[in-house]
């Protein structure tokens, strides 16, 4: 048996303060955790452990990190193998920064799947969630990611085709927010109608749906449909918030893409002070949103949308997670939405830090309880940590 020894600890859904604690660990697995005597060795660098990360939304197979336009449109371009090369080094980099569950949002060509058999036939450690192909309607927003569906007659067909491989189903139900003017252009891609039909089709096969979803017009379509999640968010309200709350509609509200936007250098961005004054606008009503959502027991997802220009693979969720920090989302519910909140409503294993449980921490000098900047510092255990 072997022990690790941590001043306070996480364990998915509440924080335990009052250690030292030792999680008490043989082949794999949690046999229980007990609270000890002494202190804790602060140079192992192991004051504080909590359950891997989750990260709920990602696209694999593009590199976050690599800001020069030109290169990200070639990269879109790229071959099979180029591509899943890339997906493997970026798991391989959310594996390294603490994550055990990451959830691709969405891929034209199938690199998603590809990625995740082969993780899953080399042991990875990392499990990969992947929808295949993102829905959208013809000439709209979203043909770098996915499939476009013409007609509402072939939803229930085309879900049902999916399903055959897909873990979840993701749909772009709008465009994006236009950074000029801080509006979401044009109508929603799916009406009422046509969204309900894709959810109804793939609650009948048991998959989780998610929607990119911006403005207050798409995000009612995205409610009364029934969206499990809801992905962006931007331009939130309050009645959708208390919408959202009712119906246990979670939210994954990715700040980080848009504030990385807003510190690209301006040679890389082309972004003129209207347009910074802007982005300022719309991160500020974010926060709020994210804020009152939390005030409102809206479910949070953590979600880097790693991948998205500035936003790198691992670090862009401990990004994301600042960032909600600083939105004033309590540490417990942000910690919550980055590990067991979405394994539990995903069907995952929950990896809790309890008796019977798989041990999948990550640990970290201090306790984000007391310092948030400790993320940064999340690494796996040793074998100096017992």
């Amino acid at each position: 048996m072997k022990r690790l020894v941590v001043g306070s600890y996480f364990d998915g859904e509440r924080h335990h303060a009052d250690g030292p604690y030792a999680i008490l660990h043989e082949s794999g697995a949690i046999l229980g955790v007990e609270r000890v005597e002494g202190g804790v060795d602060a140079r192992d660098g192991a004051a504080f452990a909590m359950p891997s990360l989750v990260d709920a939304h990602v696209h694999i197979f593009l590199d976050g990190a690599e800001l020069d336009p030109a290169r990200r449109k070639q990269a879109m371009a790229a071959g099979e193998a180029e591509s899943l090369a890339v997906a493997r080094t970026n798991a391989e980099a959310s594996w390294r920064a603490g994550l055990g569950l990451i959830r691709d949002a969405g891929d034209p060509r199938g690199i998603n799947h590809a990625a995740r058999r082969e993780l899953a036939a080399a042991g990875h450690p990392i499990r990969l969630r992947s929808p295949g192909p993102a829905l959208h309607r013809p000439g709209r927003y979203g043909s770098f990611l996915g499939a476009a569906i013409a007609e509402d007659s072939d939803a229930a067909r085309v879900v049902s085709e999916l399903c055959l491989d897909a873990d979840d189903i993701k749909v772009l139900l709008t465009g994006v927010i236009d950074f000029a003017s801080g509006t979401v252009k044009g109508k929603p891609q799916f009406d009422e109608a046509a969204a309900t039909a894709i959810v109804a089709a793939a609650r009948r096969h048991g998959r989780p749906t998610f929607a990119h979803c911006n403005g207050p017009e798409g995000l009612a379509v995205a409610i009364r449909a029934g969206f499990d999640s809801i992905e962006h968010g931007y331009l939130m309200d309050e009645e959708s918030l208390r919408a959202m709350a009712g119906e246990g509609i979670a939210w994954t509200p990715t700040l980080a893409p848009v504030a990385a936007q807003r510190h690209l250098a301006p040679d890389v961005s082309g972004f003129g002070p209207d347009i910074l004054a802007c982005l300022d606008t719309i991160l500020a009503r974010h926060a709020e949103s994210i804020l009152r959502a939390a005030q409102l027991g809206v479910a949070l997802y953590c979600g880097s949308d790693a991948g998205g220009q500035g936003v790198p693979h691992g670090g862009g969720l401990v990004d994301e997670m600042l960032l909600l920090a600083g939105a004033g989302v309590p540490m417990e519910t942000l910690l919550a939405g980055a590990t067991a909140l979405p394994r539990a409503r995903w069907g995952e294993p929950a990896s809790l830090i309890r008796a019977g449980e798989a041990f999948d921490p990550v640990v970290m000098p201090h306790s984000p309880f007391l310092q948030p900047q400790a993320l940064r510092q999340a690494r796996r255990p040793h074998s100096g940590d017992r």
